[in-house]
């Protein structure tokens, strides 16, 4: 008989405003990882042997400024790494020089974009060609 007493007092007190039922606040994490981003790279006309190719790269997030770090690699026909270059990004196009290009023929070129730790921002990989000539 208490129990029902104590439960109709207090159904009434919440009706009429006197007692407040809380729960926790809901926050939103900090969701890393949830930004794509696209890296573009452009790459030179066709190079002469033993020459440098200057190499841009642009990492594209929507219209937020992306920041961490941008690896190029340069490798040639057989696979082997013939340049290789790590830069912080702060959000603005890059100019990188490669090794020099001793040979003829098609090197490929890979970036790939790292974010900051915890960035809200997504890594990115991109890939094209530069051809060398004699």
């Amino acid at each position: 008989m208490k129990k029902l007493i104590a439960g109709v007092f207090a159904a009434t007190l919440t009706t009429a405003g006197l007692v407040a039922v809380t729960g926790t606040a809901a926050t939103a994490g900090p969701y890393t990882g949830t930004v794509k981003t696209v890296s573009s790279v452009t790459t030179p006309a066709p190079v002469k042997a033993g020459k440098k190719a200057i190499i841009k790269v642009k990492v594209g997030a929507g219209n937020a400024k992306a920041k961490g770090k941008v690896t190029v690699v340069v490798k040639n026909k057989a696979g082997k790494i013939v340049s290789k270059k790590v830069v912080n990004y702060k959000g603005k196009t890059i100019k990188l020089k490669t090794a020099k290009l001793k040979k003829a023929g098609a090197y490929k070129v890979v970036v790939r974009f790292a974010p900051k730790r915890n960035s809200v921002f997504k890594a990115s990989k991109s890939k094209t060609k530069i051809s060398v000539r004699k």
